[in-house]
């Protein structure tokens, strides 16, 4: 709803204050309509700026324009992102390529699409697919990531500022009152201190990992850079959602009578995964020396030999578009399936190893207190 009423208020402002980006940009207090506060996944906000993208196409509107009145819809990093692609658009450079040197605006998969219907003349349909996409994905399981990635974060911090209080301020007294009363009457409350002060040190450096994780997957620009970083040649891999995307905009391709050979070119050359851009050029190679697309597909690993079969006996291209849509819709299922078991996997971990740094700050505490009552009874 909130996204109709976005996209309906910047058409009605547009069609009445005119092409103008200063009036926007003079009154963005008056034209933000969300809430301040308002809670949104990076995910939805990048469905609303898809939303807008289409609505500037189909429409015939200025892209720059509504892009830089929707900078003022947003709060926080995705704000800044949203300002970074504004100046691009307005410095004249073309929606796809300031879209690429913005990858945090929309996801590589979104912006890849964008390209090939582009090039292919396709975008209305291209548009159109990544909407009913946003519409029809499950995001249940999303938000139950996110809760419980809000939920160890808030854990994460209480526990360093319990370890921190317990490394400068009670620690040092008992070390204090240790140092007093001498080593000779001490007896086992040095050891409870060399240990606190190692198990210290390790219990912070395990944290700092924790919430190093839990960053990652809170953040979808530490994500992204983190994605990028490791996207190298001997680390990419192949995900189901990469190829489910590229299943998806070739079925776009089919389904507009558009050639395969010539969406596998683009495909190749601009996908973000390396490994995935050279079974696309494996597959456009065969096809170029006389193979089925198909054929070729499942040579490159993109289709299984029951996938390729199921494409050639169905020759129409509607009847080929929605199969390529269904395997794409399988190849997501499976990942979500695997982000669910490693949501289930990764939760106790956490818990224990958290158990654990609790009972050492206790152990530590309470095993420090031990000695000193036994060091002054004695």
């Amino acid at each position: 709803m909130r996204e109709r009423g976005l996209i309906m208020a910047v058409s009605l402002t547009k069609l009445v204050l005119g092409d103008d980006a200063s009036v926007f940009q003079s009154n963005g207090a008056k034209f933000r309509i969300a809430r301040r506060l308002a809670r949104e996944s990076w995910s939805d906000q990048q469905r609303s700026l898809l939303r807008l993208l289409a609505l500037s196409h189909r429409d015939g509107l200025d892209a720059t324009t509504l892009v830089t009145a929707f900078v003022h819809e947003n709060r926080g990093a995705y704000r800044s992102v949203l300002r970074r692609l504004s100046r691009r658009m307005q410095s004249g450079l073309p929606l796809i390529e300031a879209l690429e040197q913005t990858p945090e605006a929309l996801s590589d998969d979104d912006v890849l699409a964008l390209r090939l219907g582009n090039r292919s003349g396709t975008l209305n349909s291209t548009f159109a697919m990544l909407m009913e996409q946003g519409e029809t994905t499950e995001q249940p399981m999303g938000l139950k990531g996110r809760s419980l990635l809000d939920y160890w974060l808030l854990m994460g911090g209480l526990l360093i500022v319990l370890i921190l209080l317990f490394s400068y301020f009670i620690r040092p007294n008992i070390q204090d009152v240790f140092d007093e009363l001498g080593d000779s009457e001490i007896g086992s409350g040095t050891n409870f201190l060399i240990l606190s002060e190692w198990t210290f040190k390790v219990g912070m450096f395990c944290l700092a990992l924790i919430v190093a994780l839990i960053l990652i997957g809170w953040s979808q620009p530490i994500r992204v850079a983190v994605r990028r970083a490791l996207s190298l040649r001997w680390t990419a891999t192949v995900s189901p959602v990469s190829t489910a995307s590229v299943l998806r905009v070739l079925g776009v391709s089919v389904l507009n009578g558009r050639p395969l050979v010539g969406s596998l070119s683009t495909l190749a050359k601009y996908h973000a995964q390396p490994r995935l851009r050279q079974q696309l050029l494996l597959a456009r190679n065969e096809i170029e020396q006389g193979m089925d697309a198909w054929e070729s597909l499942r040579l490159a690993r993109i289709l299984k030999p029951s996938e390729c079969s199921a494409l050639r006996m169905n020759e129409e291209p509607a009847s080929q578009s929605w199969i390529l849509n269904r395997l794409a819709d399988k190849r997501e299922q499976l990942s979500e399936r695997r982000r669910s078991l490693a949501i289930l996997f990764l939760h106790p971990i956490l818990v224990i190893i958290f158990g654990l740094l609790v009972f050492w700050l206790a152990y530590s505490v309470l095993g420090n207190l031990y000695g000193l009552t036994t060091s002054l009874a004695s």
